[in-house]
Formats: structure tokens, sequence, C-alpha cells
């Protein structure tokens, strides 16, 4: 549930609501981060090959950013932001996850 209070520091500064989120999201990336990264990269891809039928113009749109994604977190990782890599790995997985079915 959302108190609608902004969540502040310990200095009594505003932070804004992505920032905070984005502090939770680092607390959540998981020890491993690389190879976790590189299997769900492995994952979406593999899902993506399984698809195979006809696609609505909605479906082929989370196609092209399922791609996206893995091509993002691929150069993410190349960066050393192993934690942005991570969250699109994890983005492309689900996405294609949902494709496959």
């Amino acid at each position: 549930m959302c108190s609608c209070l902004p969540i502040t520091q310990s200095s009594n500064h505003p932070v804004s609501t992505s920032t905070a989120l984005s502090g939770q999201i680092a607390a959540q990336v998981p020890q491993g981060t690389a190879q976790n990264t590189e299997q769900l990269l492995q994952a979406a891809e593999g899902n993506l090959r399984k698809v195979t039928r006809q696609l609505s113009d909605g479906e082929q749109a989370m196609l092209r950013q399922a791609r996206n994604y893995i091509t993002q977190s691929r150069s993410a990782t190349q960066d050393g932001d192993l934690e942005r890599a991570y969250n699109l790995a994890m983005k492309a997985n689900l996405l294609s996850g949902e494709l496959a079915k």
C-alpha cells in the first residue's frame, strides 16, 4: 500500500521513488550475477527459438523488445554494469517466456 508520503533519507532530503526502487532492486540482485545473467539470456534465446507460430502485431513487438533487452543486457555486461545487465536479462526472459507459451 502507498502511504503517499515522500521517501526520505536520514538528512530529510526527499528521494525520488525511482531511486528508492532502484535501491530495492539492487538489494535483490543475487550473488554470481554474471553467471545468472548469462543463464537468463540463454533461456530467453531458447524461448525465442521455440516461437514458430504466426505472431500478432503485439506479439511481434514483444519479440522485438525481448531481442532488444538481450542485446542491451550483453552490452551492459561488457560495460561492467552487472546490475543493469541482470535486470535486462530478467525482462528478456519474462517476455520470451510469455511468447513461448
